[in-house]
């Protein structure tokens, strides 16, 4: 049955008023989320900013609520608590650390042979002997190098017989590839004796 023009009027007009009200609804609903946005961004703002200026509410006649730095009348201040502040802890390295960057060693010294010692061949392999102080790290290692080039490694070490000549032997100590600490080269001379440069210059050696 359809309905006569009145009645359809006053169906248009009280749907027309009900969508008004629930998009009325929506926009304050849309509006006091915004605020509270603000709110919330100008409660985080006043702290960082050291409590320079502050924050008012009031509420208009048509029941919105609003914020601002500025005062009015009716409006009321609001509180804001200050941001705690922490204090980091000094980063501290750990003993064991702060021991390797300081700790140096000493001596290392070689003992044996010593400077310009002469060694003849007869007498047999030449011997190397490395004094540390204090004593060797963990992690740490001693290289002993002959010319410039590494022959052994430890404190001691047997380099053999070697032929006539001059040579240098020097010791490094090592941390990984690292050179924490060197000694001082040590020269030394082979010799072999014959029946022109003997042995002891005073008695000529033994005949065969």
């Amino acid at each position: 049955m359809a309905l006569c023009a009145p009645h359809q009027n006053g169906a248009n007009r009280r749907f027309g008023r009900r969508a008004a009200e629930r998009l009325a609804e929506q926009r304050a609903q849309s509006y006091g989320w915004a605020m509270r946005i603000l709110l919330l961004l100008a409660l985080i703002w006043v702290p960082v900013t050291g409590g320079a200026g502050e924050i008012y509410r009031w509420v208009d006649e048509d029941g919105n609520v609003h914020y601002s730095d500025q005062q009015r009348d009716g409006a009321e201040k609001v509180e804001t608590r200050p941001m705690e502040t922490f204090e980091a802890a000094p980063v501290t390295q750990p003993a064991s650390r702060q021991e390797a960057e300081t700790f140096s060693y000493d001596s290392v010294r070689i003992t044996r042979p010593e400077q310009d010692q002469i060694i003849w061949r007869a007498e047999g392999d030449v011997s190397v002997s490395v004094n540390v102080s204090p004593q060797l790290r963990p992690g740490h290692r001693i290289i002993i190098l002959l010319d410039g080039e590494a022959v052994a490694e430890g404190s001691g070490a047997n380099l053999g017989e070697l032929d006539r000549g001059t040579y240098e032997v020097r010791a490094n100590v090592m941390e990984g590839s690292d050179e924490v600490a060197a000694s001082s080269p040590v020269t030394f001379h082979i010799r072999q004796p014959s029946r022109m440069i003997p042995r002891d210059p005073i008695r000529p050696p033994p005949s065969q």
